[in-house]
């Protein structure tokens, strides 16, 4: 719970709103996450097994779903990002959903589509500076922030290098702050192998996400798209919590167990 209450209060939402890119940026993630919760709404349950309860797919949801998606990739192209997990969704569900995974996968690739081909038409192939000046010479340095972003114990190697070489520092409060959140991360572990199922999907969101820009020099609003895949890692960790440390009633624990 500190891990994830620690990584939530560095937001300043000021800055969300207060930039043409960043506004983009924040409209392109509203419009993906109306997306995909219209494409589940349109779908329903569709369970082959039991054929009493299928529900028909509401085709005004699907098409809202594949609007949405469109309407996200005109807003800002980082989107484009989220194809492949439309797509491996589809594929995931095709026992379920049967023969609406075919549908899925055609409505948002032809969203892509439609984007890039009016992209091709409009806008000139070659880059211009200004878009060669963004592109990285190594991408060792947005990696490694990537990787100890995840995994906070590998960022922090240099500093307990340095604090177990000098027991003095220890009569200061910030070497005992990192041993508090090392020994958080613990549970992080912990809480991400037994709810590997539905974590490890925001932790794949956040990756397809955010790895294609560290390609790009970094610029805050690159990150509002992937910070929902932690976000919802956070709170998934602090429902765990709660469920494993019994603060809710038994009921409870047998509906979010996984």
């Amino acid at each position: 719970m500190l891990w994830g209450f620690h990584r939530l209060m560095g937001v300043e939402y000021e800055r969300l709103i207060s930039w043409v890119p960043s506004r983009t940026a924040l409209l392109m993630t509203a419009l993906a996450i109306w997306s995909l919760y219209c494409l589940l709404v349109g779908l329903g349950n569709q369970t082959p097994a039991e054929p009493i309860k299928v529900q028909r797919p509401r085709w005004g949801w699907l098409l809202a779903a594949f609007g949405l998606y469109l309407l996200a990739l005109g807003a800002y192209e980082q989107a484009i990002a989220l194809l492949p997990l439309w797509l491996g969704l589809a594929l995931w569900q095709r026992n379920a959903w049967g023969k609406m995974s075919g549908v899925v996968i055609a409505g948002m690739l032809a969203a892509a589509c439609l984007i890039v081909c009016l992209r091709l038409s409009l806008l000139p192939l070659e880059p211009s500076r200004y878009q060669q000046q963004q592109l990285r010479s190594s991408l060792v340095g947005p990696l490694w922030d990537y990787f100890s972003e995840l995994f906070p114990p590998v960022g922090d190697w240099n500093y307990w290098q340095i604090a177990l070489s000098q027991p003095s520092l220890w009569l200061f409060k910030e070497p005992w702050d990192h041993l508090m959140m090392l020994l958080a991360y613990i549970g992080v572990l912990v809480a991400l192998l037994q709810w590997r199922k539905i974590l490890s999907a925001a932790l794949l969101w956040q990756a397809i996400t955010f790895l294609p820009m560290t390609f790009l020099h970094p610029f805050e609003h690159y990150t509002y798209l992937p910070q929902l895949g932690k976000a919802t890692m956070d709170v998934g960790l602090l429902l765990w919590a709660v469920w494993r440390f019994g603060l809710s009633p038994s009921s409870d624990k047998d509906r979010y167990r996984v």
